[in-house]
């Protein structure tokens, strides 16, 4: 069984030399060996469009035509909003269930020296990290992969820009497995990539039932959206499952947490006033 979404109707847009292939990266869903070990290797660092190879790098949302001329591809910590650029974009996304994510961040952060979480995971278990964490920067763990793949806490409306946009999903899972098929269909070089543990077996027996329902219910878009991709993968088809949009709460604490990412992000020191290391703690 394949564990990837390839978009048939996008396909033809693969052989443009303009394509712009774009990464909306959420945090620990596999975006670092996506930049590094494929996009950077299919394309050169100076052709990948990220605060790690670009000085003074933009925003998504502030990007245009003539900043990503000659770029081949983008990725970064940003959401999804159509820029109105003139040359095609193939989208891809990679999803990891969210209930795995959240623990990938807390044992990820215990080592990231400067995260500003590190001292509470330090000392905190997984139940304790997440009920803080979560509170104090929400923008960082609810419902981001849907705020990545379509710019709202919206699972529905993140299916429907996949249907339109999106060349490719995958799951951090079978990253692997993904990024061979992307090769494939995108005419890259091959690019093998090492299997890796599967979530379950790393983080299930250190997950609180309190821990799972505090989880599920604040990132209920992102599970939705994941189930249906899930499912979609197992038809191969363009038949997507129909998920309900979420209620009025969920919305405003999601346009919330976006609002607080811009206010932060603006707030933020200048690329060409800190290292990109320093940059990615700050928007950790």
């Amino acid at each position: 069984m394949k564990h990837h979404f390839i978009n048939e109707r996008l396909l033809p847009s693969v052989g443009d030399p303009d394509a712009l292939v774009v990464y909306p990266h959420a945090q620990r869903t596999g975006g670092v060996t996506l930049r590094k070990r494929v996009l950077a290797t299919v394309f050169g660092e100076e052709h990948v469009y990220n605060r790690h190879y670009t000085k003074n790098a933009k925003r998504w949302r502030n990007l245009t035509d003539k900043d990503l001329r000659g770029y081949r591809a983008y990725t970064d910590l940003d959401n999804y909003k159509d820029i109105g650029l003139t040359r095609p974009c193939l989208f891809i996304a990679s999803l990891r269930h969210p209930l795995y994510r959240a623990a990938s961040i807390y044992f990820w952060v215990k080592k990231k020296d400067g995260h500003r979480h590190q001292q509470l995971a330090k000392t905190s278990t997984l139940e304790d990290f997440y009920r803080i964490a979560s509170a104090e920067h929400p923008a960082y763990f609810r419902n981001v992969q849907c705020m990545r793949v379509c710019g709202e806490p919206d699972a529905s409306a993140a299916l429907d820009l996949i249907r339109e946009k999106y060349v490719g999903v995958g799951f951090t899972n079978y990253l692997a497995e993904f990024v061979t098929e992307l090769c494939v269909v995108l005419k890259w070089q091959p690019i093998g990539l090492e299997g890796r543990g599967k979530d379950a077996e790393r983080y299930d027996a250190v997950m609180t039932s309190v821990y799972r329902d505090s989880v599920l219910e604040e990132n209920a878009e992102d599970l939705k959206l994941f189930e249906a991709m899930s499912a979609v993968t197992r038809t191969q088809g363009m038949d997507f499952p129909r998920v309900e949009p979420p209620t009025g709460n969920i919305k405003r604490k999601g346009l919330l947490s976006s609002i607080i990412t811009r206010l932060s992000s603006n707030n933020a020191p200048s690329s060409s006033k800190q290292s990109p290391g320093k940059l990615a703690a700050h928007r950790g």
